[in-house]
């Protein structure tokens, strides 16, 4: 007998394949179990004849005392009814299934996958890694970068000679100084630098100024009218009036365009205060 491994159903002879499909099955094999007659053969009964030493005979021996069996009677000495036992069943292995040899296509086609997951990896660590953020505004859109190409030739057209200073009135001749020939100026030049300065007070915050001084500034008017070379030529000492002729100096960069009879002069403007009055004037520095 054969018996499916799966689905248990048995077979007389070994099928090849079972209804569901399996090609696995377990031999049955068959132990001989005593027969009815053959377990009736061999009992004891009552009529048992025994003499002074020992069995007599009867007609409840069994001709072969090794087939004698204790178990067929309680221990009251009835007869328990005959119950064969279960058929031992022995199993065949199974032989395991052989592993599928790979062929040359199966071995090629395994080594393709792995070549591409390396390539990806070294892809990953080389282009990957050095991928440089980019960066953005406040609203988050990408900042435009410029690209600057440097001539090969820099070193020869790079004039690293320092700019030319302003003159100083300080530095220079007194008669290059415009407030040396004040009471020679024309009419025209006149109204000019009393424009000029009615602008700069204007221009003038004087809201933080404590105490009393006067502070010099300094400076020249281009063709086109832009103020150049501004800076103090007389500090007051007065911090307070220093720092709002600081900030003048910043925020005041234009005028008019002067007078053909200005002939790029250094010019000196003086504003003064004193006890909360505050005004600006040209000093005559003649001889100074």
């Amino acid at each position: 007998m054969f018996r499916c491994t799966d689905c248990y159903k048995e077979y007389p002879t070994h099928p090849g394949y079972c209804e569901c499909g399996n090609d696995q099955f377990e031999e049955i094999i068959d132990t001989q179990t005593p027969t009815q007659q053959e377990y009736a053969d061999n009992q004891y009964y009552e009529d048992v004849q025994y003499d002074n030493n020992g069995y007599t005979g009867g007609d409840g021996y069994s001709s072969d005392e090794s087939e004698y069996n204790d178990n067929y009677y309680d221990e009251e000495g009835y007869e328990e009814e005959y119950v064969p036992p279960v058929p031992k069943l022995k199993r065949r292995k199974v032989q395991p299934s052989r592993k599928k040899s790979y062929t040359l296509i199966d071995k090629i086609g395994l080594g393709v996958f792995i070549l591409c997951i390396i390539l990806s990896i070294l892809a990953f660590i080389f282009i990957g890694s050095g991928k440089k953020s980019v960066s953005t505004d406040k609203n988050g859109k990408p900042l435009r970068v410029k690209n600057y190409s440097i001539p090969v030739n820099i070193d020869t057209i790079w004039n690293s000679t320092p700019p030319k200073a302003a003159p100083t009135a300080a530095k220079v001749d007194p008669s290059k100084i415009l407030n040396s020939r004040l009471s020679s100026l024309d009419s025209e030049m006149n109204s000019y630098l009393i424009g000029l300065a009615q602008a700069m007070i204007d221009s003038w915050i004087r809201d933080d100024i404590k105490g009393d001084g006067s502070t010099q500034m300094e400076f020249m008017v281009a063709k086109d009218g832009k103020l150049v070379g501004k800076k103090i030529y007389k500090y007051s000492g007065n911090k307070s009036l220093d720092d709002s002729i600081g900030m003048l100096i910043s925020s005041f960069s234009n005028y008019q365009i002067p007078p053909s009879s200005y002939n790029q002069e250094i010019i000196i403007i003086q504003f003064s205060s004193n006890n909360g009055s505050t005004k600006a004037s040209f000093p005559n520095i003649k001889g100074q």
